[in-house]
């Protein structure tokens, strides 16, 4: 990793002062049903998956000396109070028996293990009264999963074709455009989808355009027209809407069935020599899908290979399909819509809530019905963006236009291309593909594993690299960003890499939308080859290589422990109630064979976690490593925890760090922390965004925001390099995999409480708890770096490595 710069151009604005609202645990527990954290990951947390015999322990000194950092950091001594023992050089024979064992343990670790305002002005929709809904009505043949009953596989990519709509010229075209509106808690809690209708209203729309809409998926409307209990169809006229079936039926917005009906009703209903579909509700990308409904939540999201079914039903040719949902700009969603589609619009990113701006694309699209279709989705982006900026400017927002004929006539080829030179690529050299996934603009980071494609080939650099890039530049007809998103280019990709038991599922959609085998086979080497390495790279806090210690006294011929470990694995009770799979049925993508062949790079390229020691220098610490060691490490994060005299308040974890003119790295801790108004909260980093000129940096905060459980996002920019709030991201746990669209603006008034994990001196996680005094918002809250005053805190880095390892460096006490 670059040492020059630690941790680049952030500034801290340090206040000083007493704390706005005291570091102290306050409640009696929040005892969630679920009893995770509520923060992120964290040293506690992790180190926790780590045997026993891995740290050397000693009670907790709270008052004794030990290393001295008065002079380093100005401030009384501290102690290590936890010592990470790695295990030494591994015989690499010894390595080779553990790897296959730990195949078997890491499919149950890793992949198996259970677990706004409104955007209009003065609205058309009179909104004084809201309908009610039996929103726990449910229908039991739809309470279990739906996913992928009688649903025909599609084949890939076999040819070139022609566009499927032919535009007739001179004002002649016809289009019917369906908006398949899930109104979802978007509605009920902000009525995000009846500002969407006005805004439809409020465009003048000609006789050649028809925009039919269907509502459903919500427990109530925030208007006086629409009714919560049945799914509804209306005709959106200059004059209001009109009904087209009032009672269509209480049916999941999340089934492919009501989807196809949909799409068949418009085109029977009003025929046309052009359509256009647009989305409507949550995104979750090409794995989770679309769509969230509130009545039928247990239907969960309609997957890409549901939503081919659903339009292969229909046996519709779509101008465009849009989605005016988070995160469905991927290679995956276009795959999939090439089938039925000339063009899709889309977004990589998060969506502001506002959504679209419909007013006057549709305008303009009434005036001349045989405009192209690059011309409609340019009119669309930019009231999109041009009005995110004017109304959230606080929020990012990415919109794309993609030619489906040019990803399938030309795109197509140069990526397959490029995924058989990156799986050439890993057999080289791996860690240019890992660094160059770590460094790509990623989305949502740690639950889609979603990366701009573009921004990955770029990085790489290989020749079939570039080719690809710009094939599918060209693909991208038109692409618009916020200024406070870097590297969105306008299609995103799966690419493994935080969440590994995503494999199953994601190769399982790929199978059923036909997207090729070369990107298939690089994607399953690849999280292959990090297995590999996590196995073999021992002290790491990541599960399997956890586990590598009580392997290696194992006896007996590889063959013999590999089938011993393997009939036990699946013999076992459990088997089914945790994998999900029939025993016998291994279902998996791991490949012991990929595994073991790649001994030598692992070998070759292997961490320690014993020679992050700390050294003394001067008149302090550092963490000092070979120039090929550093090469290893792709981000080095800070973690601390406060020490209120029973246990510990997990603080979280930033990306401040520094190094010295040597390369090595300072342990060091100035006394403050990220708050908010002075409040100090706990902060977790969730991604990190830069290049030569520019920087972002996003992190979360776990809270209550008038009762509901959120994570306040804050960002750190180089417009913006002391921080602000950009909003609050509502936390729906595990109801949905489908993600919030847009930010909630905190406002005055605003009650917020901060929440903490807390952990005892024996590292276990207790629960979590309310921190410090409650606070009423003033509306705009500052971003800071407040003192933690003179409690001790433990400290520690984190370091992470080319296989997503983790590791952290001696934890040392501190006192002011």
């Amino acid at each position: 990793m670059d040492r020059k710069g630690g941790s680049g151009n952030r500034k801290k604005r340090v206040t000083t002062g007493s704390s706005g609202g005291g570091i102290y645990k306050r409640g009696s527990g929040l005892n969630r049903p679920d009893r995770k954290p509520v923060g992120n990951a964290s040293a506690y947390q992790e180190r926790r998956e780590r045997p026993d015999d891995d740290f050397s322990e000693t009670e907790p000194a709270h008052n004794t000396g030990g290393i001295n950092f008065g002079n380093i950091l100005g401030h009384s001594s501290g102690s290590i109070i936890r010592s990470s023992k790695g295990c030494g050089s591994c015989l690499p024979k010894i390595i080779l028996i553990a790897v296959v064992i730990i195949i078997v343990i890491f499919i149950y670790v890793k992949c198996f293990s259970p677990n706004q305002g409104v955007d209009s002005e003065n609205s058309v929709i009179d909104s004084s009264i809201e309908s009610d809904t039996n929103a726990q009505d449910r229908d039991p043949a739809l309470t279990g999963d739906p996913i992928h009953n009688n649903i025909s596989p599609m084949t890939g990519i076999t040819g070139p074709r022609t566009r499927r709509t032919e535009i007739l010229g001179d004002g002649k075209d016809v289009i019917t455009v369906m908006v398949y509106m899930c109104g979802t808690d978007l509605e009920s809690d902000y009525g995000m989808a009846t500002a969407d209708i006005n805004e439809m209203l409020y465009a003048d729309i000609g006789e050649n355009l028809n925009i039919i809409i269907e509502t459903g998926g919500t427990s109530k409307w925030k208007n006086t027209v629409i009714k919560s209990n049945t799914n509804q169809r209306y005709r959106v006229i200059e004059d209001g809407l009109v009904p087209l079936d009032e009672n269509v039926g209480k049916k999941p917005m999340t089934d492919p069935k009501t989807l196809s009906d949909f799409v068949s009703f418009c085109a029977e209903e009003f025929p046309a020599n052009r359509y256009a579909l647009i989305f409507w509700d949550h995104g979750g990308g090409s794995l989770a899908g679309f769509g969230y409904d509130q009545l039928f939540p247990k239907n969960k999201s309609m997957t890409l290979d549901q939503i081919y079914s659903a339009l292969e039903e229909a046996g519709v040719a779509f101008d465009f399909i849009g989605f005016d949902a988070c995160l469905m700009g991927t290679v995956e969603t276009a795959y999939m819509l090439n089938y039925h589609a000339d063009y899709m619009i889309a977004s990589e990113e998060l969506e502001p809530g506002i959504g679209w701006y419909y007013t006057d694309w549709i305008s303009a699209l009434s005036k001349n019905t045989s405009m192209a279709t690059t011309a409609i989705g340019k009119n669309i982006i930019d009231s999109f963006v041009t009005t995110c900026q004017t109304k959230v400017p606080r929020d990012i927002a990415t919109l794309s236009l993609i030619d489906l004929v040019e990803l399938n006539n030309n795109a197509d080829q140069a990526f397959r291309a490029f995924a058989l030179s990156a799986d050439a690529l890993l057999d080289e050299d791996y860690k240019i593909v890992s660094e160059a996934r770590s460094n790509t603009r990623e989305f949502n980071r740690s639950r889609t594993d979603q990366i701009d494609l573009i921004h990955l080939a770029e990085n790489i650099q290989s020749k079939e690299a570039i080719e690809l890039a710009e094939a599918m530049r060209k693909c991208v007809k038109y692409n618009r960003t916020t200024s406070n998103i870097k590297n969105a280019n306008g299609l995103s990709i799966y690419f493994p890499y935080d969440e590994l038991k995503t494999m199953s599922p994601m190769l399982s959609v790929y199978d059923r939308i036909g997207m090729g085998e070369e990107y298939t086979g690089l994607v399953k080497k690849f999280a292959n080859m990090v297995v590999g390495g996590q196995i073999t790279t021992t002290g790491s806090s990541s599960p399997i290589s956890s586990l590598l210690g009580g392997l290696l006294g194992a006896s007996g011929s590889d063959s013999d422990i590999w089938s011993s470990a393997w009939n036990s694995f699946f013999d076992h009770p459990d088997f089914s109630a945790f994998t999900g799979l029939s025993s016998g049925d291994t279902g998996s993508w791991i490949d012991s064979n990929l595994i073991q062949s790649g001994a030598d790079y692992y070998q070759e390229h292997f961490l320690n976690a014993a020679d992050l020691k700390l050294v003394e220098k001067g008149d302090g610490f550092v963490v000092s490593l070979t120039d090929e060691q550093w090469d290893l490490i792709l981000r080095v994060e800070l973690n601390v925890f406060f020490d209120d005299g029973e246990g510990y308040i997990d603080l979280g974890i930033d990306n401040i760090y520094e190094f010295d003119s040597d390369g090595d790295l300072i342990i060091g801790f100035d006394g403050t922390w990220i708050a908010l108004d002075k409040h100090i909260v706990a902060f977790y980093i969730e991604s990190i965004e830069e290049d030569e000129n520019s920087y972002t940096v996003v992190g979360s905060v776990p809270a209550l925001l008038n009762g509901e459980l959120v994570d306040i996002i804050v960002m750190f920019t180089s417009e913006n390099e002391y921080g602000y709030v950009a909003g609050a991201r509502i936390n729906y746990g595990d109801t949905t995999d489908t993600m919030q669209k847009g930010l909630i603006e905190i406002q005055k008034g605003d009650v917020i409480d901060f929440l903490c994990d807390y952990y005892t001196y024996d590292e276990d996680y207790d629960n979590s708890y309310f921190l410090g005094d409650q606070m009423i918002s003033d509306g705009d809250l500052t971003v800071s770096y407040h003192s933690v005053g003179g409690n001790e805190c433990m400290i520690t880095y984190r370091l992470t490595d080319i296989y997503n390892n983790t590791y952290w460096t001696e934890a040392i006490l501190y006192q002011e």
